[in-house]
């Protein structure tokens, strides 16, 4: 009877209540729980960072381009990574969802954590993952990091896109080119682009002695195939 199933159709509707609630924290848990992916090296000489960033977007089913943004990494005289660390960004039918990777050097693993964000400023002005790992294709870190011994050594990477008229002249800034490193001329400036910057620290509190500038250059239209080269293999 009506009367005998009201208990019932009372409990059915809360139970469909409380799932309604649930439902969606739940698939928000889902989507950002953490995942881990193991990496190629634990020094910063032989790791393959386009090679871990593909099998990073493997494991997250990503198939797109990503944008790149606040990397950076410490490293021994020996090349040990003391830390590395960045975030990544996607903006597909999904909506605008950040990435946020360190490497933990324990493990040789890097720990991956995703957030959707409703927006990103900077994202139209971000590195793309071919322009950032062309650039790493040429820095050679062994050569290009200070020649004064440090306790450790840092390269750092903004990801956002730049306009820099400085003064060249007597400055430890390069050019990032197809043909590798050049010095940075006053006749060469401004440049747009992105900077990588190199430096010795003295302690882990303060990022002292910065050594090198090295910027993609993107001064003109005519320049930007040099962005959008394949990465690395």
């Amino acid at each position: 009877t009506p009367r005998t199933l009201f208990p019932y159709t009372t409990l059915f509707r809360s139970f469909v209540f409380v799932c309604g609630l649930l439902i969606p924290v739940i698939q928000k848990s889902y989507f950002e729980r953490q995942r881990v992916v193991n990496a190629s090296s634990n020094n910063i000489f032989t790791i393959n960072l386009n090679r871990d960033h593909n099998a990073i977007k493997q494991k997250l089913g990503i198939n797109e381009s990503t944008k790149i943004e606040d990397f950076v990494a410490s490293f021994e005289k020996s090349g040990a990574i003391k830390e590395l660390r960045y975030e990544f960004l996607t903006n597909d039918n999904k909506g605008i969802v950040l990435y946020n990777v360190n490497f933990s050097s324990n493990k040789n693993q890097y720990i991956i954590n995703t957030t959707k964000v409703s927006e990103w400023v900077q994202y139209d002005r971000l590195i793309t993952e071919e322009q950032f790992f062309y650039a790493l294709k040429y820095l050679d870190l062994k050569k290009v990091k200070p020649k004064v011994e440090y306790p450790y050594y840092s390269i750092r990477c903004s990801g956002d896109r730049t306009s820099s008229s400085w003064n060249a002249q007597d400055s430890n800034n390069f050019l990032i080119t197809d043909k590798g490193i050049d010095k940075l001329n006053n006749k060469d400036l401004p440049v747009n682009g992105y900077t990588f910057w190199i430096y010795g620290n003295t302690t882990s509190y303060g990022d002292s002695y910065k050594s090198y500038i090295l910027p993609i250059t993107k001064r003109s239209e005519e320049h930007t195939s040099e962005l959008q080269s394949p990465p690395l293999s």
